[in-house]
């Protein structure tokens, strides 16, 4: 009989080997043989920006009357979280997955304005940024 084990597993900070003892016991009427083992389980390495799949790009910006409209596109489709930080001081967006693209509208005031957006994942406690920059034209004299 061979009895195979797996397992691995993220531990705290910084990821160290983990060890469980595990015991086996056959029994058959009366007759009980218990065999026990240490069990040593490496962890997973640490996922990194490149482990995570999202591209944040810009798919317009189109100007209105008193406001422009910015529509991104986020490429993330999980897992993890992810959040959209607009920089005009508004809340910030929590995408769902998938959440392929997004709009904001920017408030024109009697200067340019130019805002940078951030799109930053969190996955196993890794946060990887990714950030676009939009000129938003002043109001029309």
């Amino acid at each position: 009989m061979l009895l195979s084990v797996v397992g691995r597993w993220l531990s705290t900070d910084p990821p160290a080997p983990q060890s469980r003892t595990v015991t086996l016991t056959v029994a058959s009427g009366n007759l009980s043989c218990p065999a026990t083992a240490t069990l040593t389980i490496p962890p997973l390495a640490p996922v990194t920006c490149a482990d995570i799949n999202a591209t944040l790009g810009l798919i317009s910006n189109t100007t209105g009357p008193t406001a422009n409209t910015v529509a991104i596109s986020t490429g993330w489709s999980g897992p993890g979280t992810a959040t959209v930080n607009w920089g005009d001081g508004s809340a910030a967006t929590t995408l769902g997955s998938p959440n392929p693209s997004l709009t904001h509208s920017y408030t024109r005031t009697a200067v340019d304005q130019t805002f940078t957006i951030a799109l930053t994942v969190t996955q196993d406690r890794t946060s990887c940024p990714q950030v676009i920059t939009v000129a938003i034209l002043k109001l029309p004299t």
